[in-house]
């Protein structure tokens, strides 16, 4: 929905610029003033200044094969993944199950500590390198860039800098238990943050770390094949372990960080073969290593396009992105041949009522009849039930929504009117806020009227505009003897009800439109989640209790509806393509009284049809004031006919051609002035 979206887009801005934030405060909290944001990038890139990313990645047109082999592997390693994790899962549910918290917290207590454990015994048992010449003190940080083939490096630096290069050997280069001048193997990889971490498999070596090294032929590579395959069964198990665990782990970093390392080792043995093959050949290994993340992420999730895209923003690899598409594929497919994904299983395994796409599913639903499957024994409203009422359906049941009918089925099946539906939150909210009430006749004459405890008109206890507020049978005002409630919009305005009124059917609680649009969209935000209905009945006064809830301009009026001998696979797709949670059966030949095609929907007819009623509209409010002079019904027509085409003249008397209207959108719902606009615009309304 359009709602969902811009809530997640305005949440991923306000989540980023926190994080950027964030950054900025530690790098320098005292400078944050005039700190030039948008200058460093995520965990997955270097600077712009940094690396010259169109050298950095390449691929051959024969190393295409490799790319799909490497794709497969992602697949089955991702479906070993889902496969070892369901089973941990399972016991997790049976020995660990979340109603259990302390066992939850003890869980998560176990896996930090062996965690820790783990990484404490490779860095001190870790072996050690001497620091790349270009990093230690006294050097050159681009001494010996040339020689890798970066171009003109003689203004790059790192990072946040001319003092880049004690930050570069301090934050990547860690001692740790090395003697001086060396650094720590394993702890390079294990003693970082794993975003950290990814970004050193995908990237270090691209700026000259180790330049001399590589230039003297002392050091091939930047990480050894013992860290890696450790890094890589290391983290891979403690993916699996840690995913379900009663701690926010994530997936997709931990996957991207395990899949570079993947990478790593695979571009390691490509190059070793090349290397035998033709040793002036060079392959790239960070090409594999982002390759590589795109497989492990891509096997254990099975998404594609937005896969592809992460891993591409976040390691600027734009040129790989037919790589990545190929990589993507190879490890969707085959793993697709032994599991679901780790998402699609879990929802399974948690019961979720997820519908999947109905080419996937079996012939059961085009067998059965939809009355073959339905709840027949509903539970219904009246459009005014009393609080008591609402209090015991929503206690009594578990369901989501309820049918609002003037009379209840007698027995289940039997078929009632249909007024509308409410959903259980719009129940709660209402309850919660203390919307729509009413009481009926005091001892001193009609008490009948629409209340708001919780509206902006707190002065007159959220009655109309200075209406009189109600006193109880011991002189006390309602409000007094209840509990506060949140407050709600300024619309959310009620009017009095008058006996003479109250024969209608129409609610009072609202003088407009735009009123209950305001009110409904500020129950949706304040708050999200409704507590449940046993925290609100223990707010309820006694004489709240006693009163009548109008839910009539709450409530759905007009809910998806399907014959009863309509085949499932119709439930199934309307379910599915209008993101329905339920949906009510009609009996199999129901009534007709029109039809609407294409063409009547159209934004031209559409914008007509509103015309005329408003012209309509205009000319029985004239015709009204009139009345009282003429009697002749068939004159009346025929003046509002005439009238009603004098309205759709333009000021030199011409018809206005279609599809142009005197109609602008938005305009009925506005407010108007005095005098004959605002009696046609309530008509319209």
């Amino acid at each position: 929905s359009q709602t969902m979206l811009w809530r997640g887009f305005l949440a991923t801005c306000m989540g980023v610029l926190t994080i950027h934030w964030l950054d900025q405060l530690d790098f320098d909290a005292l400078d944050f003033a005039r700190a030039k944001f948008g200058t460093h990038r995520d965990f997955g890139l270097y600077t712009d200044d940094e690396a010259n990313y169109s050298r950095v990645f390449w691929w051959y047109f024969w190393e295409v094969p490799l790319f799909a082999g490497l794709g497969a592997l992602g697949g089955l390693l991702g479906a070993l993944f889902v496969k070892v994790n369901v089973r941990i899962t399972s016991w997790r549910q049976k020995h660990v199950p979340v109603a259990n918290r302390h066992r939850r917290h003890a869980e998560v207590v176990l896996v930090c500590s062996i965690t820790a454990t783990v990484m404490f015994l490779l860095l001190r048992h870790s072996p050690c390198a001497p620091v790349p010449l270009n990093l230690r003190a006294g050097s050159e940080l681009n001494a010996y860039l040339p020689k890798l083939d970066l171009g003109d490096t003689s203004a790059q630096a790192f990072e946040y800098g001319a003092e880049s290069k004690d930050q570069i050997r301090e934050k990547f280069f860690r001692k740790l238990y090395c003697p001086e001048g060396e650094y720590s193997l394993y702890g390079q990889l294990f003693f970082t943050p794993l975003a950290k971490s990814l970004k050193l498999l995908v990237h270090l070596g691209e700026v000259g770390e180790g330049a001399a090294e590589v230039a003297s032929g002392e050091r091939q590579h930047m990480f050894g094949m013992d860290a890696l395959f450790l890094y890589f069964f290391v983290m891979y198990g403690l993916m699996i372990w840690t995913y379900g665990v009663g701690a926010p782990t994530g997936l997709f970093v931990p996957s991207l960080a395990v899949g570079a390392a993947l990478g790593q080792i695979y571009g390691r043995g490509v190059a070793s073969i090349v290397g035998a093959v033709d040793s002036s050949i060079p392959v790239d290994l960070h090409t594999y290593a982002v390759l590589g993340a795109a497989a492990s992420l891509g096997g254990a999730t099975r998404m594609t396009i937005s896969i592809t895209v992460l891993v591409m923003e976040t390691t600027g690899s734009m040129q790989l992105i037919i790589p990545l598409m190929l990589v993507i594929f190879f490890a969707k497919a085959v793993g697709d041949k032994f599991s679901l994904g780790i998402y699609d299983t879990h929802i399974k395994i948690r019961g979720a009522p997820f519908l999947i796409g109905h080419e996937q599913t079996g012939p059961a639903l085009d067998k059965l009849r939809v009355n073959e499957v339905m709840a027949d024994d509903l539970v219904t409203l009246k459009p005014s039930p009393s609080v008591h009422e609402i209090v015991a359906a929503l206690t009594e049941t578990s369901h989501g929504a309820f049918p609002v009918a003037e009379i209840a089925p007698s027995a289940p099946g039997e078929p009632f009117e249909l007024h509308g539906t409410i959903t259980r939150g719009a129940l709660l909210k209402l309850l919660q806020h203390r919307v729509g009430f009413q009481w009926p006749d005091g001892p001193d004459g009609p008490r009948q009227f629409h209340r708001n405890e919780g509206s902006f008109h707190a002065g007159v206890e959220g009655l109309h505009k200075g209406d009189k507020s109600p006193s109880t049978n011991d002189g006390t005002s309602p409000r007094a003897s209840g509990a506060e409630t949140a407050p709600l919009s300024s619309g959310a305005v009620s009017a009095e009800m008058d006996p003479p009124r109250l024969a209608t059917s129409k609610s009072l609680l609202f003088e407009r439109a735009s009123d209950r649009s305001e009110l409904i969209e500020t129950l949706k935000q304040i708050p999200f989640k409704a507590p449940p209905i046993t925290d609100i009945v223990k707010t309820l006064t006694d004489e709240e209790r006693a009163a009548r809830v109008d839910i009539r301009p709450f409530m759905q009026r007009h809910p998806f509806i399907v014959h009863a001998d309509a085949r499932l696979s119709r439930a199934y797709r309307l379910f599915r393509t209008m993101g329905l949670r339920h949906m009510y059966i009609t009996p199999s030949k129901p009534f007709v009284v029109g039809v609407v095609t294409r063409k009547d929907l159209s934004e031209e007819n559409a914008s007509l049809t509103l015309g005329e009623r408003a012209a309509d509209a205009a000319a029985e409010g004239l015709l009204r004031e009139d009345g009282a002079n003429s009697g002749d019904a068939l004159r009346k027509k025929m003046d509002a006919a005439e009238l009603r085409n004098e309205l759709f003249r333009d000021r030199s008397g011409n018809n206005y051609d279609l599809p142009f209207l005197p109609y602008y959108p938005g305009n009925v719902d506005e407010p108007e002035g005095e005098g004959r606009a605002a009696r046609v615009s309530d008509e319209v309304l």
